[in-house]
């Protein structure tokens, strides 16, 4: 659901010409994307997973610019989200779980933990090889005039 969201979001915002700004913190693209992928996975803790999908939708609607630059790699910026959404969904299962008496959050931390360092890993890895792919703005001066 989260994918299709983002997906869409990507389509709509393309199609509309949205002037959302992509998110940056101003501190490089393998900085930005870990922030992302962190706040992707308070806020699917935060929201119990139910409204990850509608964050995928505004990151959909924020990253369209970037599809006609890099559409492998907006694609690509997907993977360590859905990690970090999937973790903050269990990590919120886990919590709920405590509260309600019927299990311990802190017996699973390293699991989620584990969840939540391998989206940061993947994501830095992801922002690297995304500066390194080429961009169809790049090419496209390479034949105009």
């Amino acid at each position: 659901m989260n994918i299709i969201l983002f997906i869409i979001g990507l389509g709509v915002g393309a199609f509309f010409s949205l002037g959302f700004s992509p998110i940056s913190i101003g501190l490089g693209n393998v900085v930005d994307l870990i922030v992302v992928s962190i706040a992707v996975f308070l806020l699917s803790m935060i929201f119990y997973g139910y409204l990850s999908p509608l964050v995928f939708l505004y990151l959909g609607f924020v990253s369209n610019k970037m599809i006609f630059s890099n559409p492998i790699g907006v694609l690509g910026f997907i993977v360590p989200l859905v990690i970090a959404s999937y973790a903050g969904g269990v990590a919120a299962n886990y919590a709920s779980m405590d509260m309600n008496g019927e299990g311990n959050f802190f017996q699973h931390w390293k699991g989620i933990a584990a969840m939540l360092i391998a989206a940061v890993i993947v994501a830095a890895i992801w922002a690297v090889v995304m500066g390194l792919l080429p961009s169809f703005q790049d090419l496209n001066a390479l034949f105009l005039p």
